[in-house]
């Protein structure tokens, strides 16, 4: 009924500036917008503050159709992390791992990216209410007509939200839940950095000479970056570059220490917009989506770290508490009191500190006993953002594939395993050589595929793992393996 109610008010156009100035009471969020032509391009529609209440806000989101324009290809639902980032900022970032043919969706949730500058109350901030901005969201692009079957797709704190999200849509109209970085539960007090702390510490026994870097002029600059790469970067490769500010901290020229400062001061990658501005725990006097939801769903304590005199890390006394006038884990999430209707997938490094393999465990753990098909996807030396890897894009987009499919699969090994089971091959689509088949091919999991078409050496194909657009090598209505769900067909390369 709630949601009803919702699709109701969705229809009334409201003067938003004379409900904003008759409510006084209500504070900004302390995020500014995110600068650029995203937010130019992103659809702009009226939503419910809640379901029980007559007021409305502006809210901004981005469709982005796949170069086959059609409504019958999955739209994946990218819900944003953090919380507190811009999905909508990451849209080039997020096309590079899914398929050109998926539709996509990228939401910032209410109060951040393109919908900072929102006034709402700090009690109009939460997860369950930003999943019902999404629903909301996503009947309204149903109702257009532009989208069917969807996707969730939700990294780091976006799979709390794909969670929540989840049985507020009609089961029969989601294909999967995929979830990267997962977060099953709120954090225990300190729990939240216990892995970054390992790490660090491990880093300073290691490499001593870093010590003497940390300690010099640039050292909270290089401190502060080292500390950002270590949520996303496995162990092998934050190791060379501590080796890097190593050997290149005594060297004079292009190498010399102000190198090393802007390293330290440089984007990950400069191509792609960046988040928008995050919010400071501690600003309880104005506190914003990412401050609230933090404190009263996720970890409910300043818990920050702090460095002693050797540098090693240790988390603050929990008597800081930053989040007491806002709720300590007043509204602790937990995964286990939401039952999911849909085919799970799970992706997930075994060096993530930002959500620990733990939280991924507890989570399906939860799951399990609702029978819903679970798979996983777990790689070694990968840490918290496996989608962010340029180099194993062409095999994600493989794998997305399947999971459009509903295939099934139980995966734990490195790049290269990974990409042979999935992909088979590492060879371009331009390498491959036509080749054609009549009987049947066995995918990476054992399922065996039906066909009857041409399977050319198809960007879309990879041994079982693939898929062919209406047109492509011979695929039809009329062949067997033609999924009139997705208007296309599924391949079996030889």
């Amino acid at each position: 009924m709630a949601l009803v109610r919702w699709l109701v008010i969705l229809g009334v156009v409201l003067d938003f500036c004379a409900c904003k100035n008759s409510q006084a009471t209500k504070i900004k969020t302390d995020l500014t917008p995110v600068v650029g032509s995203s937010c130019a391009d992103a659809t702009h529609i009226t939503l419910p503050i809640d379901a029980s209440s007559s007021q409305t806000f502006s809210y901004s989101y981005l469709y982005s159709p796949g170069n086959a324009k059609s409504a019958s290809q999955p739209t994946v639902i990218a819900l944003p992390g953090g919380p507190g980032s811009s999905n909508i900022a990451r849209l080039k970032d997020t096309r590079g791992f899914l398929p050109e043919e998926f539709n996509l969706l990228l939401i910032d949730a209410r109060g951040t990216g393109c919908n900072a500058g929102t006034t709402l109350l700090p009690s109009q901030y939460s997860s369950s209410l930003h999943a019902g901005d999404v629903a909301a969201v996503i009947a309204a692009e149903r109702a257009q007509r532009h989208i069917g079957q969807v996707i969730l797709l939700g990294h780091s704190y976006g799979s709390v939200t794909a969670t929540l999200l989840g049985p507020m849509l009609p089961p029969e109209k989601t294909i999967a839940i995929v979830l990267e970085g997962t977060l099953g539960r709120a954090f225990q007090y300190g729990e939240r950095y216990e892995v970054y702390i390992k790490r660090w510490n491990k880093m300073i026994d290691d490499h001593p000479a870093l010590t003497d870097i940390l300690a010099g002029p640039d050292g909270d600059t290089i401190g502060s970056r080292i500390y950002k790469v270590m949520r996303g970067a496995p162990i092998a490769w934050f190791d060379r570059e501590i080796n890097d500010i190593i050997k290149n901290s005594g060297k004079s020229g292009p190498e010399s220490q102000s190198s090393l400062y802007l390293w330290a001061t440089s984007s990950v990658d400069a191509s792609v917009p960046s988040d928008a501005p995050k919010p400071h725990l501690g600003l309880t006097d104005a506190p914003g989506f990412a401050e609230i939801v933090n404190c009263r769903e996720l970890h409910g304590f300043k818990d920050e770290m702090i460095p002693d005199k050797q540098f090693k890390m240790s988390v603050v006394p929990a008597t800081t508490d930053g989040c007491s006038k806002i709720g300590s884990l007043d509204q602790p999430y937990d995964s286990h009191k939401t039952k999911l209707a849909n085919p799970i997938y799970y992706v997930h490094g075994t060096e993530d500190a930002a959500t620990p393999l733990k939280m991924m465990q507890y989570h399906r753990d939860g799951q399990k006993s609702s029978g819903v098909q679970i798979s996983a996807l777990i790689l070694n030396d990968h840490a918290h953002d496996i989608s962010g890897d340029a180099a194993l894009w062409p095999c994600l987009k493989q794998l997305w594939r399947s999971i459009a499919l509903r295939k099934s699969f139980e995966f734990q090994g490195n790049d290269t395993e990974f990409q042979n089971t999935f992909c088979a091959t590492k060879t371009t689509a331009q390498d491959r050589a036509p080749t054609s088949t009549s009987s049947s091919g066995t995918a990476a999991d054992g399922t065996k595929i039906s066909t009857d078409i041409s399977c050319p050496g198809n960007r879309y194909c990879r041994d079982g793992w693939g898929w062919l657009n209406d047109g492509d090598g011979g695929c039809s209505a009329s062949s067997s393996s033609w999924k009139a769900e997705f208007k296309g067909c599924s391949c079996a390369c030889g």
